[in-house]
């Protein structure tokens, strides 16, 4: 007789695959608390491509749909055979790993539908008696009261809509993030404008916030919305007028230029425009030059004072890309 490759495997997915006997080794093997909820007449064998390909050699398995006793809906009864001689500890990491892959296969077929349930078994038939984990938390590092508060339990949900703008308030750096987050499907930006900037310049005072501020302002003004940006314009200028810090003014500078550009042109709210960007030496475009540039000639001051709105916006576009003050008054 011919050299048997994977014995093991073979005989027991021959055997299992017998609606019969696998009907017995359920019945004979399932919690009587299990087995009342199942109808054992509707057992249907599955096609099994779960396993982890590096465990072919030593573990095989057989998976079955089953309908339950009542109402609708199926269950999955998974039989993991451990063939190797020696137990392996990781198995009951090895479970979860078949269930979610058992899942995933159900969610290609039907992302809507909810997950069934998959009851799972391990049979082995190694040489000494099988002393391994057989459950999860003793896989983990950690306090028992912790995985009992934890694993398969409800998880903890943070939604910053449940969160008040006061507590917000008070809670500084992270404050300024969640607030952000929070009111970042604005569809009015002048709703909130005011908190934000509060936030905001409270993170900038202390050290190292501005890098933090500048990031969590650029986020927000890239999703929020507004049905008047020269009016949200004015609140931004006139709320960080004491701000100093270059970084910031760009943000701001360069969201006004890529976000309301044409609604600028468009609309004609070039005095708006003008006052908001064009306010002397503290005005979004000498912050920018001066930021970049370090000092700004007297025939450029000339130029951004008697320009007009679209000058302005182009200049201030080029700002960020230009390598020398007069490139970007080419």
């Amino acid at each position: 007789m011919g050299i048997i490759h994977n014995p093991h495997d073979k005989f027991f997915k021959t055997s299992m695959a017998n609606l019969q006997i696998a009907k017995d080794f359920f019945q004979e093997h399932l919690p009587t608390t299990i087995q009342t909820y199942l109808n054992f007449n509707t057992l249907e064998l599955q096609s099994t491509l779960y396993i982890d390909k590096a465990l072919r050699a030593s573990a095989s398995d057989i998976l079955y749909k089953i309908n339950y006793l009542q109402g609708t809906g199926s269950a999955y009864l998974c039989v993991l055979a451990e063939h190797q001689s020696s137990v392996d500890n990781l198995m009951p990491l090895r479970l979860w790993q078949y269930v979610l892959a058992v899942w995933q296969e159900c969610l290609k077929k039907n992302k809507e539908a909810k997950l069934p349930l998959v009851i799972t078994l391990v049979f082995y038939n190694g040489k000494k008696k099988y002393d391994g984990p057989q459950d999860i938390r003793e896989l983990i590092d950690a306090p028992r009261e912790l995985m009992e508060q934890f694993l398969l339990n409800p998880f903890y949900l943070v939604d910053v809509h449940d969160i008040q703008d006061e507590d917000l308030r008070k809670q500084h750096w992270l404050g300024l993030m969640e607030f952000a987050f929070k009111h970042s499907r604005e569809k009015e930006a002048l709703n909130c404008i005011q908190l934000f900037l509060e936030l905001l310049k409270g993170v900038i005072q202390d050290t190292g916030g501005t890098d933090f501020a500048a990031s969590v302002l650029k986020y927000f003004l890239s999703q929020v919305e507004t049905g008047d940006p020269e009016k949200l314009n004015k609140a931004i200028v006139s709320g960080l007028s004491e701000t100093k810090e270059g970084k910031i003014m760009a943000t701001v500078e360069q969201y006004f230029i890529e976000k309301h550009k044409n609604t600028w042109l468009e609309t004609g709210v070039q005095q708006g425009i003008e006052q908001g960007v064009q306010q002397g030496e503290s005005t979004f475009l000498m912050r920018l030059l001066e930021h970049k540039f370090k000092t700004i000639p007297q025939v450029y001051r000339h130029r951004i004072e008697q320009a007009n709105a679209e000058d302005l916006l182009k200049w201030g576009e080029k700002v960020l890309d230009s390598q020398a003050i007069e490139d970007v008054f080419k």
